[in-house]
């Protein structure tokens, strides 16, 4: 399991593969395993990020929010904190 201190919370994320970074995001009441039947495909190519948003499964949100405010924001201090500049 990997965390990344991110925005005052520890995000939840997995990486896979090798090769330029695809960023695997879920939707409403999903997490990283959402993407279970796709990461082994993809991560032949790329190299596969997925990760738990604020506030879902292992990345948890600060008692008094931003919530979904700060999932932009969050993806891109994930981004900042594993080298991804684009």
């Amino acid at each position: 399991m990997s965390y990344a201190a991110v925005n005052g919370i520890n995000l939840y994320y997995e990486s896979y593969g090798e090769g330029e970074p695809l960023i695997l995001a879920h939707g409403a009441d999903g997490n990283a395993l959402s993407w279970w039947q796709q990461v082994p495909v993809f991560a032949r190519r790329y190299r596969v990020i997925v990760f738990d948003h604020r506030g879902f499964y292992r990345s948890p949100d600060l008692p008094d929010g931003p919530n979904r405010a700060a999932h932009c924001d969050d993806l891109r201090g994930l981004l900042d904190a594993l080298g991804i500049e684009r």
